[in-house]
């Protein structure tokens, strides 16, 4: 018969032996958990980077393929202006009626979703070559360039900003500006009183919103030189009305075209 201290130890230490399998179950299930979570977000992770190397991949080829599309459309517009110079003798003037004019074409491109391309072609010298304030002895440029600030509706100050910003003097014009003005900006800067490479240098000191800077876009050019010629044929209505009223004698109107 067996006593009954002896029983009850026994039963104690199955209740112990029996917590203890419990315990190292629950670790054993919760190792496996964390294991589970830890693959998943190792698999997550190698799927997120591999999209993203897809999608890398794709906007490569795309972009790859939209510079060849656009070097072949510059070859074949350079091509049509060739052809032009070598006819000159036949078609000595310039005009939109040419095969190298084209205004505003546009198409898709089938095989990139959400791609097109938008050309234009045009002649610069329709355009107001604005580096034509830099010539001393022009007697129109000044006061035509003023017509045209008016006439496309730009701020009051435009013009005699830019034409400081480019004439070869220091003279300051009224509501324009020359190095002592713009010595007070942050940073400083100066004018260069030379002629200007690109229209983005009169950000500077111009404040125009997005459309006043289309319409100086559509009308302004700057050619490499300081003369102000333009072509009768192309010439923008704006600039055309704006070098008139600025004309007074025959001799100017042959000077400019």
């Amino acid at each position: 018969m067996v006593p009954h201290h002896k029983r009850g130890t026994d039963n104690m230490r199955q209740q112990r032996s029996t917590s203890s399998r419990s315990r190292n179950k629950g670790v054993a299930v919760l190792g496996v958990l964390a294991i589970v979570g830890v693959t998943g977000m190792l698999a997550y992770q190698l799927v997120s980077l591999q999209s993203v190397s897809i999608a890398h991949v794709k906007l490569t080829k795309n972009y790859d393929q939209l510079l060849v599309y656009a070097s072949g459309l510059e070859e074949l517009f350079s091509a049509r202006l060739l052809l032009d110079w070598f006819e000159a003798e036949d078609r000595p003037y310039d005009n939109y009626e040419e095969d190298w004019a084209s205004r505003n074409i546009e198409f898709e491109i089938s095989d990139i979703e959400g791609s097109e391309f938008n050309i234009r072609v045009f002649d610069l010298q329709s355009q107001f070559n604005a580096n034509g304030l830099n010539d001393p002895d022009s007697l129109i440029a000044g006061s035509a360039f003023n017509n045209l600030c008016s006439k496309i509706r730009l701020p009051y100050d435009t013009s005699a900003k830019i034409q400081d910003w480019i004439d070869d003097d220091e003279s300051i014009q009224p509501s324009g500006g020359e190095d002592f003005e713009y010595s007070r900006y942050n940073p400083p800067f100066r004018t260069p009183n030379q002629l200007v490479a690109d229209l983005s240098e009169f950000d500077y000191f111009l404040s125009l919103n997005g459309e006043e800077s289309q319409f100086l876009r559509e009308h302004v050019v700057l050619l490499p030189t300081s003369q102000l010629i333009v072509n009768i044929n192309t010439v923008s209505e704006p600039v055309l009305e704006a070098l008139l009223a600025s004309i007074d004698v025959q001799e100017n109107v042959r000077s400019i075209i």
